[in-house]
């Protein structure tokens, strides 16, 4: 059952926050994606490619990056609407979805905190990545200021956003991403969880956690993002020592370079299911 925004917002014990809406003009275009790829009911790829330092990087480095990952066998590409200020999904619309859109899984987020500016991001995010849909976009359950380390939370009708995005053919699962703290994401899925179809938490979740729970009850794919600054400690121990927890279905990487990327697919062939 649906709660009021006064339920909601009570239930999370924060104030909330809106931010101003910003302007959009134009869309991207379908690149089509086959009759044999991705559909609603497919699973997620096991492994993801997160797109950070994508933006972070030079040009003739982020296409490097790109071309790798494929090269490799990812298949699950991962972005943001705000990593750094959007050059992420630009160089993805760039390299990645005009060769390989109907190859790939690409997942983005939005840290949107009204269901106006979530409504502006999701048709930015199609227009950065040159495609009309998306195969998962995911909302911030709580966006965390690096100043004073307080946290904003959505107004309870961000993810009625999403669902409507979905309902338009803008994308074709919608989720959840969270922190540590899943108090918020626990009321999200409270009201929501007919709608969720995945959540993205941090690798480290126990999965006692009582969001991991819900989600493994209803259904509900659970997504690893491994920690980016722990992930080169991470990656010398290889996948086999890192991706060992049940409680979660796919795994999201930060990879800096071609050869981490190359080093990484090398030690998950041994990985049940590989890559993909």
């Amino acid at each position: 059952m649906k709660l009021s925004r006064r339920e909601f917002t009570r239930s999370l014990g924060f104030g909330i926050s809106s931010m101003t809406c910003l302007a959009l003009s134009g869309c991207g275009k379908r690149t089509g994606i086959s009759e044999n790829g991705n559909s609603a009911s497919a699973a997620f790829p096991k492994i993801g490619f997160d797109g950070f330092f994508v933006g972070q990087r030079g040009v003739d480095d982020a296409q490097a990056l790109i071309e790798t990952a494929i090269e490799n066998g990812f298949h699950f590409f991962d972005n943001a609407t705000t990593y750094i200020e959007g050059r992420s999904e630009r160089r993805y619309g760039f390299y990645l979805t005009p060769k390989y859109r109907d190859q790939i899984f690409l997942q983005s987020r939005t840290k949107s905190r009204t269901k106006s500016v979530a409504q502006v991001d999701i048709d930015l995010t199609l227009a950065r990545h040159q495609t009309d849909y998306l195969d998962s976009y995911l909302m911030n359950s709580v966006v965390p200021y690096h100043r004073d380390h307080q946290v904003e939370m959505p107004d309870e009708d961000v993810f009625e956003a999403l669902i409507e995005a979905k309902k338009g053919g803008k994308t074709k699962r919608i989720g959840i991403r969270t922190r540590e703290d899943t108090t918020a994401l626990q009321a999200l899925l409270k009201t929501y969880e007919s709608e969720v179809d995945c959540v993205m938490v941090p690798n480290s979740l126990s999965p006692s956690d009582k969001a991991i729970v819900h989600c493994k009850k209803h259904g509900i794919t659970v997504i690893g993002a491994v920690d980016r600054e722990a992930q080169p400690n991470w990656l010398k121990s290889g996948p086999d020592a890192a991706l060992p927890q049940a409680h979660l279905d796919s795994w999201v990487l930060s990879l800096r370079t071609p050869q981490e990327v190359a080093s990484f697919a090398s030690k998950a062939k041994g990985l049940k299911g590989g890559i993909s």
